[in-house]
């Protein structure tokens, strides 16, 4: 793209030790948990560009407004199960099909609501129980319903990603572009979601978005459509990647003894049951990478609480 566009390509490694280094100053900076690993390089990214520029422009928001991650294989399912709801749930409930017994008990508009699907589900309500040694804590799932409910779409897509709106992309990705470029000195815009582009987002048509049956599923259906005459097509049609970080390989591997010493600081376990986090750490040891995850996030949660003092 940087050769496409006649641009200096500038790239910083960081290794696995500067990583590590970094991470109280990273829970300092960020000012509450925030446990998402692409955080860290993005705040070396950020301090590489301040060297060179003082306003940065980021793609954040467009998956969550146009439909991107992993939107058009749900598209696709959500299709079929369309079809599907024009028969009788008397009908529908026989099907050997858990979806199709799904959609005889709730409908098609209600299909997410019940059953709904976020991003920061990191823990569920029964692990986050169990963890806990306190029972008084806040439903997260009961929050995602919430913010189901509150939508007045009939289509299950636009319901998500208004939770993915109001959840993941303002609690999660703003927040550490926001936080990250500020602690360099870096002004970061996000040109995706000027308020005007993200109120006509809002009234596409799903096929727009998300592609149809006739013409094929794809993500961000329209952006990519306005993308073709300007930039290569090895770019448009390249599969998403995120800003990938090895920790919770390390995590398993080379810096378990760190991940261990974390878990055993007296910040956890004087907020959730030792057993527990022992169980978790066997996981992680036997390379369980959900576990990994969850590890991730409780070493954030412990540096973070030791660096604030909690």
């Amino acid at each position: 793209m940087a050769q496409h566009i006649g641009s200096n390509h500038h790239e910083v490694i960081i290794s696995q030790k500067e990583f590590v280094h970094f991470i109280d100053d990273f829970v300092w900076h960020a000012d509450e948990p925030l446990a998402d690993l692409a955080s860290i390089p993005l705040y070396f990214v950020s301090k590489l560009a301040s060297e060179y520029v003082k306003v940065v422009l980021s793609g954040e928001g467009a998956d969550e407004t146009l439909a991107g991650y992993n939107l058009n294989a749900l598209a696709k399912k959500l299709t079929s199960l369309k079809f599907f709801n024009f028969l009788p749930s008397s009908l529908l409930k026989h099907f050997p099909f858990s979806s199709l017994k799904n959609l005889a008990k709730v409908g098609y508009t209600n299909f997410l609501k019940e059953n709904p699907i976020h991003i920061t589900n990191v823990f569920s309500e029964d692990e986050k129980k169990k963890l806990s040694l306190f029972s008084a804590q806040k439903s997260s799932l009961k929050y995602i319903q919430e913010l189901y409910e509150k939508n007045i779409s009939l289509e299950p897509i636009d319901q998500l990603q208004e939770v993915y709106c109001k959840s993941w992309l303002v609690e999660d990705l703003l927040m550490k572009a926001d936080k990250m470029s500020m602690a360099t000195s870096l002004e970061l815009r996000v040109p995706f979601l000027d308020h005007k582009l993200v109120e006509w987002c809002a009234t596409l048509p799903l096929e727009w978005k998300v592609g149809s049956l006739s013409k094929g599923f794809t993500t961000k259906h329209i952006l990519r459509s306005f993308a073709e005459k300007r930039i290569p097509r090895e770019i448009i049609t390249r599969p998403k990647q995120g800003f990938p970080v090895p920790a919770y390989h390390w995590i398993q591997s080379d810096l378990f003894d760190f991940a261990k010493e974390n878990l055993a600081s007296k910040h956890l376990t004087n907020f959730f049951h030792k057993n527990i986090l022992d169980t978790l750490l066997e996981k992680l040891k036997n390379g369980d990478q959900h576990t990994a995850h969850q590890v991730w996030s409780l070493i954030i949660l412990n540096r973070w609480m030791r660096r604030w003092n909690v």
